[in-house]
């Protein structure tokens, strides 16, 4: 069966992590999010139509808080998300939160300052420092 264009990139980002020294079962989210971000910079801008972080407790659910680095494929078949996901117990300042920050291709900011705003983003600020993140996927 033919590799499809989400699977050969999230093989490509996870090998990024591997060389950049990121350990699954001790997850820095500061070199991880560099390793995302060298890798998205590394991308065509067709290959990083929809990109960014998302922070998100689902409070009527559980006591779990996700935090993920995405990147939107488009394929034939629809879109795709590839990146990496952490989960680790819900802390007060977080519950009920479901915030994100996404790059679309066809925006007019750079890159660069599109970087800035995710690192300014107080719950971005807020998930980067708390300790016991687990990686739920990659």
């Amino acid at each position: 069966m033919k590799m499809t264009e989400a699977e050969r990139l999230q093989i490509h980002l996870d090998e990024q992590l591997r060389a950049a020294g990121f350990d699954r079962l001790a997850p820095d989210l500061w070199l991880a999010w560099r390793a995302f971000k060298s890798f998205v910079e590394g991308r065509s801008p067709k290959e990083r139509e929809g990109m960014g972080m998302a922070i998100e407790h689902f409070a009527d659910r559980d006591n779990v808080l996700w935090f993920e680095f995405s990147l939107s494929v488009c394929e034939a078949r629809g879109s795709t998300g590839i990146g990496i996901s952490f989960s680790r117990p819900i802390v007060q300042e977080l519950v009920a939160v479901h915030a994100g920050l996404f790059f679309w291709a066809d925006e007019e900011t750079s890159l660069a300052d599109f970087w800035k705003q995710v690192e300014a983003e107080p719950q971005f600020q807020a998930a980067m420092a708390l300790p016991q993140w687990e990686v739920a996927s990659t």
